[in-house]
């Protein structure tokens, strides 16, 4: 899988493997090429975002949106690495993550197939629209998540519990990107988003959790959870294990947080994303299933995937029962809190380069969300928002330095100053 190219032992012999500490540290961020992969992966996510968010409007049918992300996603990436690696191989370039819009109160991975198109209900205005989707280069993965409106005719601010969820959701995220930086601890995190939501009056969503990314792994093993879990009908307990965020890694900062009791269950919609068990065997019976399952892993090998994606939509309903049955793919179940709750959804991916942490994903909440609540958030909260991603503060106030001992024009003070 890796395009590794291995060195040459001194001397004219013969190339040696390249040892495992080697393939990681050129599947890193200690290397431009793949740090350009990840920015490039995350100009599509956020460019293909913010298309299907116009697409969000009262009337509007979630299947027909999701097709048309898929859609982007794909028409985007057939423009960008067409040249073949230096194995003489394409460079792999598919969606990392399926579009999913999930309505209202139900939580994620809500992402429709053809089959639900006839009962499903368009959006109308005011709805709240949680938006997810990825996409990789080379194995490098950019995912992202946004929270919408649903534009009401009167354009009215937005308020009360669904504004405080918003803001939870979205400071809690831009907390987390500040503190994801060398040395600092998931426990940091955790402690944050619990302050933060206790503030806004919400509660962090179950089940919800943030991963470490690799090339081709999109669910690493140093993990971040909203809150120490509970068992719930659909997720079993587990505490979170201390983890210690280090240079050159890659995370998804992934928030939900509710305004019920943060507990979602499975409402009876239909599971269509799924992701296959890498070491999992089994020797599928039926020729629908063995199509099905011969087809996922030619396109989706190592990522998550919608039903609605593959050629068949029949085939792969078929396929996946018997997939399922025999544990060679996992679910991702559409959950929901109850009826009336206020869910919001953001996910950013984050690099942990050697100048600080950089922010490739992710959109601003918009202006018309009432943030009553921000000035009632513990100073050291504010603290942590204060800071500055990456090193934007160091190189403000080298420029401030500057220009006030006459070195550079007084305009360069401002040159570096974040949006």
């Amino acid at each position: 899988m890796s395009s590794f190219e291995a060195a040459a032992i001194g001397g004219g012999g013969a190339a040696a493997d390249p040892t495992e500490e080697e393939v990681e540290r050129n599947q890193s961020l200690t290397s431009p090429e793949v740090v350009t992969k990840y920015q490039e992966a995350a100009k599509i996510a956020n460019s293909v975002l913010l298309e299907v968010i116009a697409k969000c409007t009262a009337g509007a049918v979630v299947i027909e949106i999701c097709k048309f992300g898929d859609v982007s996603i794909v028409e985007k990436l057939s423009k960008v690495y067409n040249k073949k690696d230096k194995e003489g191989k394409p460079i792999e370039k598919t969606s990392a993550f399926p579009v999913c819009v999930s309505v209202n109160e139900v939580v994620c991975h809500f992402s429709p197939m053809q089959q639900d198109a006839e009962t499903a209900a368009p959006l109308k205005a005011g709805d709240m629209v949680k938006i997810d989707l990825g996409v990789h280069i080379d194995g490098y993965i950019a995912v992202v998540a946004h929270t919408v409106i649903v534009a009401q005719e009167d354009g009215s601010p937005v308020t009360g519990l669904r504004a405080a969820a918003l803001q939870a959701a979205y400071t809690a995220a831009q907390a987390t990107v500040r503190l994801i930086r060398p040395g600092n601890t998931n426990v940091m995190v955790q402690e944050a988003i619990k302050k933060i939501s206790e503030t806004y009056n919400v509660r962090p969503v179950i089940g919800s959790l943030m991963h470490q990314m690799k090339r081709y792994i999109i669910d690493g093993n140093k993990r971040i959870y909203l809150r120490e879990e509970e068992s719930t009908a659909t997720t079993k307990a587990a505490k979170q294990e201390l983890a210690t965020f280090e240079a050159n890694e890659v995370y998804a900062v992934d928030v939900a947080v509710s305004s019920g009791d943060g507990k979602p269950k499975d409402r009876d919609i239909r599971t269509s994303v799924y992701k296959r068990v890498p070491d999992a065997k089994y020797g599928l019976k039926s020729p629908s299933a063995r199509a099905f399952y011969g087809e996922l892993c030619r396109k989706f090998e190592y990522f998550p995937f919608s039903l609605r994606q593959f050629d068949d939509e029949r085939t792969a309903r078929v396929g996946i029962t018997e997939c399922r049955n025999h544990g060679l793919v996992e679910p991702y179940p559409v959950v929901s809190e109850k009826e009336g709750d206020e869910v919001a959804h953001f996910k950013f991916t984050v690099l942990v380069l050697p100048s600080g942490t950089s922010r490739i994903t992710g959109l601003e909440l918009p202006a018309n969300v009432e943030n009553a609540a921000f000035d009632s958030l513990p100073q050291e909260i504010k603290d942590i928002l204060a800071l500055e991603e990456g090193n934007k503060k160091k190189k403000k106030k080298a420029a401030a330095a500057k220009a006030a001992t006459g070195d550079t024009p007084a305009a360069a003070a401002t040159a570096d100053t974040p949006k």
